[in-house]
């Protein structure tokens, strides 16, 4: 799923419609997107569908929080694990 892809349903997932917030917003991706792969989740799952849940958390929380005071929710930190997990399995599975 191309970036553009993650964006369109990141903002579905907000509610958010026109592009009005499409620099915001993608700024928020690819910075959470940076955090995952520092976290271990392969690009590979990164681009798929099933990062997409984390990814809008990680965008929810880091958009909507103050500044300053930005932490990931319980929702993200734990997605986020199992999608560390997937990488390391489809590593080891040779896919």
């Amino acid at each position: 799923m191309s970036e553009a892809e993650q964006l369109e349903e990141i903002k579905r997932g907000l509610g958010v419609s026109g592009s009005y917030h499409d620099s915001t917003l993608l700024r928020h991706l690819k910075d959470v997107k940076a955090y995952c792969i520092s976290a271990g989740v392969s690009p590979i799952v990164l681009e798929s569908d099933a990062s997409l849940g984390c990814l809008l958390r990680g965008v929810s929380d880091s958009w909507t929080q103050e500044s300053g005071h930005t932490q990931f929710s319980v929702m993200f930190t734990q997605r986020l694990i199992q999608l560390i997990s997937i990488s390391k399995n489809s590593e080891v599975n040779g896919g």
